[in-house]
């Protein structure tokens, strides 16, 4: 199929709220690493009569989890800047086999419909340990309103929790955009207890 095809639904990712997010966290990165390395300059591991090697080892210490973390805010902010420039089509492909999440950087995952596991609050056993208030409200109000929760055996995580924290759409935004293809996933979904 290509991207002008027969979907069922389309979420596309938002690239310009994604290339907002890859500035900040390239800013966090910029400035957690200017301040290590602006720190770091001010160290002598010699003992001389105004300092003492040891409160200097302490500090370069205590200065290796923002230096870890200045990296790993660089990382995110060079995936999210690819993300944004990606040449292809990214974003979730509902299909009516499948379902698609094209995240570029992130990787291509394909989940066969059949196999889905599209259900809302109301639906969830009474003890489940995800329950929240969403729960509580009225069944009209959850399909109008939510996002189900889109789970797959083979998926590590909920599907609709990962195109929540890839695309920055908030659930009732997902809902709405994913809209037809849910219907027809729970229209068509295999009883619970098949996998």
């Amino acid at each position: 199929m290509n991207d002008d095809g027969d979907w069922l639904a389309v979420l596309r990712v938002p690239r310009g709220n994604v290339a907002s997010r890859a500035v900040l966290w390239g800013l966090l990165a910029a400035g957690l690493a200017l301040l290590v390395v602006s720190v770091w300059r001010g160290l002598q591991f010699s003992p001389t009569g105004a300092s003492n090697r040891l409160v200097d080892y302490s500090i370069a210490v205590l200065l290796l989890p923002i230096a870890c973390f200045a990296a790993y805010a660089a990382v995110v902010s060079m995936r999210l800047a690819l993300l944004a420039c990606w040449p292809a089509a990214v974003g979730a492909f509902a299909a009516r086999d499948e379902l698609i999440l094209r995240f570029g950087p992130y990787g291509t995952k394909r989940f066969d419909a059949a196999r889905l596991d599209v259900r809302y609050p109301f639906e969830e056993a009474e003890d489940a340990a995800e329950e929240g208030y969403e729960a509580l409200l009225p069944e009209a109000v959850q399909l109008s309103q939510l996002c189900p929760r889109i789970a797959h055996p083979h998926a590590p995580h909920r599907l609709d929790m990962v195109i929540a924290r890839r695309t920055g759409y908030t659930g009732e935004e997902i809902a709405d955009l994913l809209r037809p293809a849910i219907e027809y996933y729970r229209e068509t979904r295999a009883p619970r207890g098949e996998s």
